[in-house]
């Protein structure tokens, strides 16, 4: 497989597929970054483009510096915090996670994916969560139709021991019967704290019968267990 002629080849397909090709037989980096570089109209820049083919064949570590480095060079790209912070969530680094999603939140205070996304991350660690529990009230007011902010919400005020705010939270999300495993494995912990057995019960169930999140339908079925273990 001959290294592609950059000075005479103007098609951007044909580069494209080179590279993925390339990459596929471990070929030199810089000459594939060289490639996708030359393409004039790339729908994705060159780190984008490597780090996400990096991250699809499981190897995320070495996909975090191409992703740094689209950072660096497209400021404006929100995508490049997006894909950053990801790639930390994949290798359970919490702290860089945090870290690059505080940086996006200041750059884009009003992106209420972004606020929720950090508040969340907060609230699932226990940390910070009053500070959670304000930029997720920030992010409701700006998607208050998202039930997922309301859910995350909910859970921020649950870690702070607020059972009875955090089912208020909850009231859009109930309303909207959304069928979600880490929805429903909350609003069971909620439930369960506020002694509504039953209820709570009935949603770790649904949290099972859904199974659209690994994590969260196996906690459900511990707290199904250890209710069943002291009945």
């Amino acid at each position: 497989f001959n290294k592609i002629d950059l000075e005479n080849c103007t098609n951007d397909h044909v580069k494209t597929t080179y590279s993925i090709v390339a990459l596929h037989l471990n070929m030199d980096l810089d000459f594939i970054e060289e490639v996708l570089i030359s393409r004039e109209k790339p729908f994705r820049s060159h780190n984008i483009f490597i780090g996400n083919w990096f991250v699809e064949q499981g190897k995320t570590r070495k996909a975090i510096p191409y992703f740094q480095k689209a950072r660096e060079n497209e400021p404006e790209s929100k995508f490049a915090f997006t894909l950053l912070a990801d790639a930390y969530k994949k290798l359970d680094n919490v702290e860089k996670e945090i870290e690059i999603l505080q940086a996006a939140v200041a750059k884009y205070p009003q992106d209420a994916q972004m606020l929720n996304w950090l508040g969340y991350t907060y609230a699932e660690n226990e940390t910070n969560l009053d500070e959670a529990i304000k930029i997720l009230q920030k992010a409701v007011k700006l998607d208050s139709g998202n039930v997922y902010i309301w859910d995350s919400l909910a859970w921020a005020y649950y870690q702070k021991s607020n059972y009875n705010k955090a089912l208020k939270s909850m009231q859009p999300v109930l309303k909207s019967k959304v069928q979600d495993s880490v929805v429903s494995y909350h609003l069971g912990n909620i439930f369960w704290k506020l002694g509504q057995k039953e209820k709570a019960i009935k949603h770790w169930k649904a949290a099972k019968q859904v199974a659209n999140n690994e994590e969260a339908t196996k906690e459900a079925q511990l707290m199904l267990e250890k209710i069943e273990a002291t009945d």
